[in-house]
């Protein structure tokens, strides 16, 4: 029972971190290789492996889901970067230069 109660803490508290981490980048996908958020990075490589054996709860599905998850990311990866060109082409259009400030407000994802 409190390994359950530990195990479903654990999760809640990741989840609470991914739903920080999109509001900061805009979408769930917690890139791999990124050491600001390995853990959370590792957890989300976990919740897809767990949902493709049938072990991720349907509760915990519906929430990931709710928040914007993706479950397939490879098949995204380059729509992705298509589309963040598409902004900087944009931002180049609009400013003259490539040169985006990292915290660039019109768009967070480019900057």
């Amino acid at each position: 029972m409190a390994k359950d109660f530990d195990h479903q803490t654990n999760w809640n508290e990741r989840y609470w971190q991914l739903k920080q981490y999109k509001a900061e980048h805009g979408d769930c996908d917690v890139p791999k290789a990124s050491s600001a958020h390995d853990g959370l990075s590792t957890w989300v490589r976990m919740q897809r492996a767990l949902k493709k054996t049938g072990k991720l709860s349907r509760d915990q599905c519906h929430r990931l889901e709710r928040l914007g998850f993706r479950w397939e990311v490879r098949k995204q990866k380059n729509k992705k970067w298509g589309e963040r060109l598409e902004d900087l082409v944009e931002f180049i259009a609009e400013h003259g230069h490539s040169i985006v400030p990292a915290c660039y407000r019109k768009n967070l994802q480019l900057g």
